[in-house]
């Protein structure tokens, strides 16, 4: 559950550094 956890936040910020790239 925790990986899970994990996965979820690096997700999130790799999504919102992409749309910051873009």
């Amino acid at each position: 559950m925790k990986a899970n956890q994990l996965i979820v936040q690096f997700y999130r910020e790799k999504v919102m550094v992409g749309h910051y790239h873009i």
